[in-house]
């Protein structure tokens, strides 16, 4: 590799040379002298005219070469050739949610409940206080835990426990002047737990909560 570096910055070398050379040459008839050799030098042949290129685009190369490494995409991205439920396009869009904040900390229930705490009540109170009056989106999550209810429970599993709790605090807001509209009640059930290997009472009293994310 040494021999081929050495001899590639030799050519470079020459080539200045050669430029700096013909950029001292001023007067023309001295230009000619030196640019006639090199014209033999790379076979220049006379006889050849030049190639016309008075239709020939600048950007052809270019465009050619867009066509095969661009892909093509249709105007509508999220359109789809399969049938839909309503229509006969299914459309796929990116939905920017916004910051989500969450405020007033986890909402505890007691054991197999959907009823709030006077604790819980009061903590629903502040929070609608603070944020009463905007238009940010509550998106209110009700979480049960994996345990069997009892035989008398009002709820079928898990996923009715949540969803009642859920329920319970978007009530509860709404008395403290939330409007509806701006509520998302989600049943989460046993499947997003704080605790996952809770097996005493004291781990899954942490699975039994709601937790609110506003969202702007």
């Amino acid at each position: 590799w040494v021999v081929t570096y050495g001899d590639m910055m030799s050519l470079m070398l020459c080539l200045f040379i050669l430029i700096a050379s013909m950029s001292e040459t001023k007067k023309s008839d001295k230009f000619m002298e030196v640019l006639e050799p090199l014209r033999t030098a790379f076979g220049y042949d006379p006889t050849i005219g030049p190639v016309p290129i008075e239709n020939l685009s600048q950007n052809l190369m270019l465009q050619q070469l867009m066509e095969v490494v661009l892909p093509q995409y249709r105007q509508n991205k999220g359109d789809s050739d399969e049938i839909g439920l309503r229509a006969s396009q299914v459309r796929v869009s990116d939905v920017r949610e916004g910051t989500q904040i969450e405020i007033g900390g986890r909402i505890a229930f007691e054991r197999f409940s959907a009823t709030l705490a006077p604790e819980a009540e009061n903590l629903l109170a502040q929070l609608a206080a603070r944020i009463a009056g905007h238009n940010t989106v509550l998106k209110v999550t009700g979480h049960a835990t994996d345990e069997p209810l009892p035989s008398d429970s009002p709820y079928n599993d898990a996923w009715g426990l949540s969803q009642a709790r859920a329920r319970a605090a978007g009530d509860a807001l709404e008395r403290y002047a939330i409007r509806p509209e701006r509520l998302r009640l989600v049943a989460a059930g046993p499947y997003a737990p704080l605790e996952a290997h809770a097996y005493d009472e004291d781990t899954r009293a942490a699975n039994r909560r709601v937790e609110i994310v506003v969202t702007e």
